[in-house]
């Protein structure tokens, strides 16, 4: 996974500084989806004051739907720039491929010319669907649930113990998933 990433990050040089930012637009937009689990466990955790309200109840819904409208901006300013970033570096890679195969027809399209087509009308085609789709879910994936691990671990210590041991018990899991995966897509090309 983390060489995947490497090459992705290689791939989408020239466009890196977008990149970046739509990266951190993803990160925060991850932390936002936690700050309503967060309020609610500070709400759940305040029941037993005598001091509540209507003024909390208030503060918590406008903090809700704060944070959603504030996820809902980020999401929708990283997924523009990353469907531009992902068409750009698509295209490009795409020239790449032609001029190779322009330069060295007989290598490029020799023994297995329906490879070579093949990564040049739907390989490359991908990475802009990997950009735009795939690597928004990957860190969300990977953040939220940190998130509330950590806020889990700061309320309960000792309810964080079982989370963190799913947690870790899940990648070997999703590893033999991804490799199904791996091993069906190829079958299918």
């Amino acid at each position: 996974m983390i060489a995947a990433l490497a090459r992705l990050w290689r791939l989408c040089e020239p466009e890196r500084p977008r990149l970046v930012r739509a990266l951190i637009a993803t990160v925060i937009a991850s932390l936002l989806w936690a700050v309503p689990a967060v309020v609610a466990v500070i709400v759940v955790l305040r029941l037993d004051d005598d001091d509540r309200t209507t003024a909390d109840a208030w503060w918590v819904g406008a903090i809700t739907i704060g944070s959603l409208v504030a996820r809902f901006a980020a999401s929708r300013y990283a997924n523009g720039i990353l469907w531009v970033v992902g068409y750009e570096a698509t295209g490009r890679l795409r020239h790449r491929i032609l001029d190779t195969m322009r330069r060295d027809p007989d290598r490029a399209l020799g023994a297995d010319a329906g490879a070579s087509l093949t990564v040049l009308t739907h390989d490359a085609g991908t990475l802009a669907g990997i950009l735009a789709w795939n690597l928004p879910i990957f860190l969300g994936s990977a953040i939220l649930p940190a998130v509330v691990l950590i806020a889990i671990a700061i309320i309960e210590p000792w309810l964080a113990l079982p989370a963190l041991a799913v947690a870790l018990l899940s990648f070997p899991v999703l590893r033999f998933g991804i490799g199904r995966v791996i091993d069906v897509y190829a079958r299918r090309r």
